[in-house]
């Protein structure tokens, strides 16, 4: 692995202070990925993440449902963000969670817009890589006439890549091999998911405690980041040929170098061992917002077309590793009245093959009631 000056890649406080002198500056999206929700666009990020809900990908289907034609997953926001303003360029970005509050569901070839900036900065230090720097984006999705139909937010630790390799958080830990047996009892997992669909999950018939039913992804492959990139987006840092070298021009701090001496995009982590471990990670890891997308796959599967995911919020934890499984698990903690709306709460998390909790979470669904027709 070339090495690079270290010391451009330092967070500085003037570095810090630039970057908080940016909160609340909110502007258009620059460079979305999806600037239209098409039918495309929807079964694209579907199949991104493995769900095979026909409410997501089937147009005659999604007639037939609550909303008469396609809505998209409720996590298709995180499709949405382009290129967000980040400063520090060279200083690692590990992506830590999101929170998305939805008013309506997106439905296919709607009009809207997106507007995005920094909304909080914090400076702390963790045992991964010493000096760090929480940072915070929120996005808002609203439809042609200023009404909001979804808001995101999400945060990442920026971090030090020299400071992560000396500390080795994550030294002992290997990439997973899978022997027959294993991958059988795995896939027999994936294969007892249910998809609740058309079948109504009523308010009233749901108990606490109520163990949601697992979604398991994996073991994981560098092919399953190329589905998921198909349709969460290439950008900002995932460009080629003369687009990337323009933009390389354009932000001399954004490359890293892999081992051939070539510059190479920072999310090469994911699929390059040596940058991987050049960061203080084990190996090539997934991508944060596709394991939050993976949980919001567990609440549409379970909540059934006649339930609202209102609220779903996700911490990544730890590595999620090329070879790891994850299975997205959940239990009903509460259940509540807000005005007319049958609410449902639920902890959700992901738990891989070393039983480590790599993310934790929670999520708020409307469910229909016995005692209101359904629409």
């Amino acid at each position: 692995m070339k090495q690079v000056d270290s010391g451009k890649l330092l967070i500085t406080d003037e570095k810090i202070a630039q970057l908080k002198s940016w909160i609340g500056e909110f502007s258009p999206v620059r460079h979305p990925f999806i600037t239209e929700v098409t039918r495309d666009a929807i079964r694209h990020f579907a199949e991104g993440i493995g769900d095979t809900n026909p409410l997501f990908t089937d147009p005659e289907y999604a007639k037939r449902a609550k909303y008469g034609g396609l809505i998209a997953p409720p996590t298709l926001h995180l499709a949405m963000i382009g290129q967000m303003r980040q400063g520090m360029p060279g200083v690692h970005n590990l992506w830590a969670g999101a929170e998305i509050e939805s008013f309506r569901p997106i439905r296919a070839y709607e009009p809207g817009n997106a507007t995005m900036g920094i909304s909080a900065v914090e400076e702390k230090v963790g045992q991964f890589a010493g000096r760090m720097l929480y940072q915070e984006h929120t996005c808002f999705y609203k439809d042609k006439d200023g009404n909001p139909i979804s808001t995101l937010k999400l945060w990442g630790m920026r971090t030090e890549r020299a400071g992560a390799v000396e500390k080795g958080k994550y030294k002992k830990i290997s990439l997973k091999h899978w022997e027959a047996e294993e991958l059988k009892a795995v896939e027999a997992d994936i294969e007892r998911e249910e998809i609740r669909g058309a079948n109504p999950r009523y308010w009233e018939d749901v108990q606490l405690g109520d163990n949601l039913t697992p979604v398991v992804k994996g073991p994981l492959t560098v092919a399953d980041m190329v589905a998921w990139i198909a349709g969460w987006g290439t950008r900002p840092f995932i460009r080629a040929h003369r687009e990337m070298l323009e933009f390389r021009k354009r932000h001399p701090g954004f490359s890293v170098m892999n081992e051939l001496g070539v510059p190479d995009t920072p999310e090469a982590v994911h699929w390059d061992n040596g940058l991987a471990l050049s960061i203080g990670a084990p190996g090539p890891y997934d991508f944060g917002p596709e394991r939050v997308a993976w949980l919001g796959n567990l609440m549409t599967n379970w909540m059934g077309d006649d339930g609202f995911l209102k609220k779903i919020r996700a911490e990544v934890r730890r590595f999620n590793l090329v070879g790891d499984v994850t299975w997205c698990k959940g239990t009903v903690k509460n259940k509540r009245m807000d005005g007319k709306d049958c609410l449902v709460d639920c902890d959700i998390w992901g738990e891989n093959q070393r039983g480590e909790k790599t993310m934790v979470g929670e999520a708020t669904v409307v469910l229909p009631s016995k005692g209101k027709p359904l629409v």
